[in-house]
């Protein structure tokens, strides 16, 4: 033992001493868009730390994380957190804007393939080696920060933090109030409606609802749908979260409470969600000041996972042809 540590610590000591100290000092926080209220993510470590991969790795979901292990070129073990920041354009025009990307590793993260070619160019900004390449919405950078953190964004905000001229900021009041409460997050994406794009593509596309139904001046402002570890430490249950957050406490909270029940009457009615069926079957939305909630207990940590999967595979699995029917052998929520 004593040999083995005299030889793995000196190139510990090494490995960081040839990462410069700016990189060492830098994490995903700090390429977060700043003052951005529309993100997601994603904490692997989290998932991992419940002891449900092998549930998650063996679920419908399994041929969708080994597509993505593929095209990240890293196996997703070594990944501990994904994260989304974007800035949209208020008013009319198509959806996009500003977007950085992050994954953070608990190991060295191999720079996926895509990245090694054209139309990406080397250079260096600072003491980094990036990659750019030209957008219609402007350029983009791909960094690979330090051995365990990437980086994938518009030049204009990923720039500005290699140079040092950046740092992480406080997360916008409205969203430490969308993600408050004592249960742990194990994903969570909120995403800001000012723009008319995101209204049509979130309220009218995927909650199926129409923007006249909602009075002037009250239609939601957030959308946030997050999985969550609540209940008892001994058996924690997994929940699905899903709010509509307006300006004020008025007639369009009940607008978004029939929005809600309508997606979930849908789903209902859709054959790839067969398993989980019973659970939005008692599925109903409720008013919460300004907030329009919908809520799903999964049930304990174990028996979930296989229902969790059912409802992310038509978003995580589009493009992949993964058998989504139900498995006799387990209920979803040990029902």
């Amino acid at each position: 033992m004593t040999m083995l540590r005299s030889i793995v610590l000196p190139v510990c000591v090494l490995s960081m001493s040839l990462t410069p100290l700016r990189a060492q000092q830098l994490s995903g926080a700090d390429f977060v868009i700043p003052d951005t209220q529309t993100r997601i993510a994603i904490d692997l470590a989290a998932v991992r730390e419940l002891g449900v991969w092998t549930e998650l790795e063996t679920s419908v979901l399994g041929p969708v994380l080994k597509r993505i292990e593929k095209e990240l070129g890293f196996p997703l073990v070594g990944l501990d957190r994904f994260g989304v920041s974007l800035r949209q354009p208020t008013g009319a025009g198509p959806l996009g804007g500003q977007q950085v990307l992050v994954w953070e590793g608990n190991r060295e993260l191999a720079v996926p393939e895509s990245y090694l070619g054209a139309p990406w160019q080397a250079e260096r900004i600072e003491s980094f080696e990036v990659r750019r390449r030209p957008r219609t919405r402007g350029e983009e950078l791909f960094v690979k920060v330090n051995p365990g953190l990437l980086v994938h964004g518009q030049a204009d905000c990923v720039e500005p933090v290699l140079r040092g001229k950046q740092r992480a900021t406080a997360m916008p009041p409205d969203l430490q109030s969308l993600l408050s409460g004592r249960e742990r997050r194990l994903g969570w994406i909120v995403l800001d409606l000012a723009a008319e794009a995101a209204r049509d593509r979130f309220l009218v596309q995927v909650l199926g609802a129409e923007l006249s139904a909602w009075p002037a001046s009250e239609l939601p402002t957030h959308l946030s749908a997050q999985i969550l570890v609540a209940g008892e430490a001994a058996e924690p249950h997994l929940e699905v979260r899903v709010v509509l957050r307006h300006a004020k406490d008025g007639d369009g909270v009940a607008v978004s409470q029939r929005a809600l029940d309508s997606r979930v009457a849908k789903m209902r009615e859709d054959a790839r969600m067969q398993r989980i069926q019973p659970l939005l079957a008692r599925a109903a939305a409720v008013r919460d000041a300004t907030d329009a909630v919908v809520q799903v207990d999964f049930g304990p940590v174990h028996d979930a996972v296989a229902g969790i999967a059912t409802l992310l595979l038509p978003v995580l699995g589009r493009g992949s042809e993964v058998d989504a029917k139900p498995q006799p052998e387990k209920a979803a929520g040990g029902k």
